[in-house]
């Protein structure tokens, strides 16, 4: 790329990014979030991460004369990191989508967990969070009761137990929005497309079945030990469970997909496992048995 190409997309990005940056504090807010990555990705595909390395310091350089803030450009780091590996991804031929996605999905995920880390070393963050975790348990519970259910809730889980499956949740969507859009644009600049694979053919490899249950073992054993072990667990036995619902969403599609059913249809399996909680249930049964056995090779190969 020649210099005045470079100066040209650090311009266009940077005026981007603070774009989206300044809309946060605006009702955009609820969708911009998640596109603050964008900008770094679209960078770095077209520049490499070298020259993107340059332009992050510049832009948190222009954010901290904008805002009088240095603690800005560090709490804005996870998206940028994020947004850097996405794009160094996509620029190399060998990858597919799938590479970018979990690219951006682990750099996420890890960064979240680093920023909650250091938050809770030098802001005292974990203690803030706690409490408000604890207040809005007793107020659950208090609503429990005006509605005439005297059954108290169950103990509250250690919040070190469910903070890292939360963030897994919250990590999911920031990778596969900013993937559609920047394969959009990228391919106008003449980049290849870069798809993941139809979700109905979607696999988890068969090891993540017997390492879910021997982790749900392990909980059960040792659920009420001392130390971090039984937070670990806890935390491997939630992120398992998401991966065996997606796999179990997956099963469903594949299902629809065999017997000539639409997308529409798939739209309403998944509102219908959100409005009825029993059908979640089903859904993770159905990830088992279509990670755990050959159920849907024996099926394709009746077709």
């Amino acid at each position: 790329m020649s210099r005045s190409s470079l100066i040209r997309d650090g311009l266009i990005y940077s005026s981007l990014f603070l774009v989206l940056l300044f809309s946060l504090g605006t009702p955009l807010s609820l969708v911009t979030v998640w596109f603050l990555p964008l900008p770094f990705l679209l960078f770095t595909a077209r520049q490499g991460w070298q020259s993107a390395l340059l332009f992050v310091v510049l832009l948190s350089g222009l954010i901290v004369v904008l805002t009088g803030s240095v603690y800005t450009p560090l709490i804005l780091l996870v998206t940028t990191i994020a947004g850097l590996v996405m794009g160094e991804l996509y620029r190399r031929p060998q990858t597919t989508g799938t590479d970018v996605v979990l690219g951006g999905l682990v750099t996420t995920w890890v960064g979240f967990l680093t920023m909650l880390a250091v938050g809770a070393v030098f802001f005292h963050l974990f203690d803030r969070v706690q409490s408000l975790w604890q207040e809005q348990w007793a107020a659950s519970q208090e609503l429990f009761r005006a509605y005439g259910m005297p059954e108290e809730l169950p103990d509250m889980p250690p919040l070190g137990m469910v903070i890292p499956g939360l963030l897994v949740f919250a990590s999911v969507p920031i990778p596969l929005l900013n993937i559609r859009v920047a394969r959009r644009i990228l391919m106008r600049g003449g980049f290849p497309g870069k798809y993941l694979p139809p979700f109905r053919t979607w696999r988890l490899p068969r090891p993540f079945f017997h390492i879910y249950f021997l982790a749900l073992i392990l909980l059960l054993l040792f659920g009420e030990s001392p130390g971090s072990f039984p937070v670990v667990l806890g935390n491997a036995v939630s992120i398992f469970y998401l991966l065996l619902m997606v796999q179990g969403f997956s099963f469903a599609a594949f299902l629809l997909h065999r017997s000539g059913r639409g997308k529409g249809w798939m739209t309403v399996v998944v509102l219908g496992t959100l409005l009825f909680p029993p059908a979640a249930l089903i859904i993770h049964v159905m990830g088992l048995i279509d990670t755990g056995t050959p159920l849907r090779d024996r099926l394709e190969k009746k077709r």
